[in-house]
């Protein structure tokens, strides 16, 4: 009997765009593997995605004048292509299903490959329509259709990139009439928020507080705009100081949802880092569950318990309320430690992180000096947003069934310095521990 140890999703096609296409739908497919063929998955996971996303909050250069013809081929290349795509999706997710363990690490490997083909296919469909909606603004275009379902849909998936732009090219040819409609500039001032594009963001989060069309949880993001201006500022020298040394250690994520560079701050958080890289290099991360996945907020791993109350056996200081500690931004890559049973508030028990750590959709306030944030995704925000959701304090229906949750398959550190990387280490668990979780 295959044990089940793994989850693929499969998202098929549902919403109707350019006459037959789908965006979105997600029926789940649970994909198992026996513990064999796991352990031969994490020596041979995938390679890295193919093209870098630009740097969030990078503006991009101005555009010469559009060639309609070339743009639509551009479009409908991209839509056949990902149309392709997800329908060699189904057919390994069905192979997988009634294959055998000698075949099943295959068509898991074919499966993860295929979902980032598809997010990088789905990317270039994006692109060239909304070009082609800014060029000729007309609701009724079939452009207007299929980024109005696209927006929508990477909008709820915490996949900002490009979907800020989607949304004011679809503002733009009047798409402000129905409520879905009106959610659009809630959907450009968040995305522009989460890629730091920190002053598109203020305006259409202001209008969507206008119109009365935002989330509670995002009217907050306003009243942030000037401050989180001035730590991006700090953050892209950091970033340039970097580039130009171009010595920081980074590891390769590989996840059943694919591949993922973190690029570690070891000048501003060392200890944390060292922990971090001796973690990895021991293995103990492979095998281990994203068990705790909040829409527009975390993605946290790094529990050998599955639970949030386990950790590497001991703890290491903070680093998060030093002068240079780093703030927090897209796919930043943060420490979780323990919550403080005393505080209404989200505070947490100094020094308590151990293993434990989490990735944030989108700049987050509150995580800043509460937590060390010790590095960032530089590759794969497309698998980040792909994680599946899974929020061990929601309220589950009767009969809905639990998320399974992705895993990390494997971790490689590509880069370090010459250096040995021990952590300092204090021992015990701190008083009162309640939970890792990070939550406000």
């Amino acid at each position: 009997m295959r044990h089940i140890n793994l989850q693929l999703f499969l998202r098929a096609a549902a919403s109707r765009v350019a006459g037959s296409l789908a965006v979105g739908a997600l029926a789940a497919l649970p994909l198992t593997l026996s513990p064999a063929a796991s352990a031969r998955a994490q020596e041979s996971a995938g390679a890295q995605e193919s093209a870098r996303a630009p740097e969030a909050g990078a503006e991009a250069a101005a555009e010469p004048t559009l060639d309609v013809e070339v743009e639509q081929a551009a479009y409908r290349d991209a839509i056949g292509a990902w149309r392709e795509t997800i329908g060699k999706m189904q057919e390994a997710a069905l192979r997988f299903h009634n294959g055998t363990e000698a075949t099943e690490e295959q068509y898991l490997t074919q499966y993860r490959e295929l979902s980032e083909q598809g997010r990088e296919e789905f990317d270039r469909a994006v692109r060239a329509a909304t070009r082609l909606l800014a060029h000729d603004p007309r609701r009724d275009s079939e452009y207007a259709e299929f980024l109005f379902a696209a927006a929508r849909y990477r909008f709820d998936r915490d996949w900002y990139e490009l979907t800020g732009e989607a949304a004011e090219a679809l503002i733009a040819a009047g798409m402000t009439e129905s409520a879905e409609e009106r959610r659009l500039h809630e959907i450009a001032g968040v995305s522009f928020w989460a890629t730091n594009r920190f002053e598109r963001a203020a305006e259409h989060l202001q209008k969507a507080i206008e119109i009365g069309f935002i989330d509670p949880k995002h009217r907050q993001l306003v009243d942030s705009v000037s401050d989180y201006q001035q730590r991006w500022e700090r953050e892209q020298q950091f970033r340039q100081e970097a580039r130009q040394r171009d010595d920081l250690p980074q590891v390769r994520i590989t996840t059943s949802r694919g591949d993922m560079v973190v690029e570690l701050f070891e000048d501003q958080a060392p200890n944390t880092v060292a922990n971090f890289i001796s973690l990895v290099e021991q293995g103990f991360y492979e095998g281990l569950t994203f068990h705790q996945v909040i829409a527009s907020q975390i993605a946290m791993s790094g529990d050998p318990a599955g639970d949030a109350s386990g950790s590497a056996g001991y703890r290491i200081a903070d680093e998060g309320e030093d002068e240079d500690a780093r703030d927090t931004f897209r796919g930043s890559l943060v420490m979780a430690k323990i919550a403080d049973p005393r505080s209404r508030t989200g505070q947490t028990l100094p020094n308590s992180a151990s293993s434990q750590f989490f990735f944030t959709f989108m700049p987050l306030p509150w995580v800043n000096r509460e937590h060390t944030v010790f590095g960032r995704v530089i590759d794969g925000a497309g698998t980040l947003a792909a994680l599946t959701r899974v929020d061990p304090t929601a309220k589950k229906e009767e009969e809905e069934h639990e998320a399974v949750p992705d895993r990390i398959l494997r971790m490689e550190v590509l880069r370090k310095r010459p250096h040995d990387y021990q952590p300092e280490v204090l021992e015990g668990p701190p008083a009162a521990a309640i939970s890792a979780a990070p939550g406000r």
